[in-house]
Formats: C-alpha cells, sequence, structure tokens
C-alpha cells in the first residue's frame, strides 16, 4: 500500500492560474484544428460558461503550458472570466 504525503497532495490541489499566462501546447495545433474564437461551437461553449462557469477545469503544466482545455481556454476568455 502506497502512501500519499501531504507535499503530494499539495500538488494536486487545484490552482487558479491567470488564463492570460496560459500557452497553448504547440503540440495541440499539430494534431488538432487550431481554436478560432469566431467558431460557432467556440462561442456556444463561452455563453455555457457564462451562464453556468467552469464545469471542467483546464489542464496546464507547472510552467503554465495547456495540455487539456484548448477551447474552454478560449470560450473562457471569450466569456470575460481571468481565471
Amino acid at each position: 500500500m502506497v502512501k500519499i504525503s501531504e507535499v503530494n497532495l499539495a500538488m494536486l490541489r487545484p490552482k487558479m492560474v491567470p488564463l492570460a499566462v496560459i500557452k497553448p501546447c504547440p503540440e495541440n495545433s499539430k494534431l488538432y484544428k487550431v481554436v478560432v474564437a469566431s467558431e460557432p461551437s467556440v462561442k456556444a461553449l463561452a455563453e455555457s460558461i457564462a451562464e453556468r462557469g467552469v464545469v471542467e477545469p483546464l489542464v496546464v503544466t507547472k510552467d503554465h503550458f495547456l495540455l487539456s482545455g484548448h477551447r474552454r481556454r478560449v470560450s473562457q476568455t471569450l466569456a470575460g472570466l481571468e481565471f
């Protein structure tokens, strides 16, 4: 049985990071199409976030590269969120 130390638990806690410092992962544009703020699906997601808030947080590395949530990041910015 593995014990999780308090230090490891602290690393797992979500942290608030300003959207302005989060950088898209360069590999994302090689694997998926670039997220465009004017796309109807991105606008619809922004409206949903504005109404309901963020349901699924972004996944970001320690040096602020975005691993998961490229559409959500653009939509959160459209919705007027700063974090």
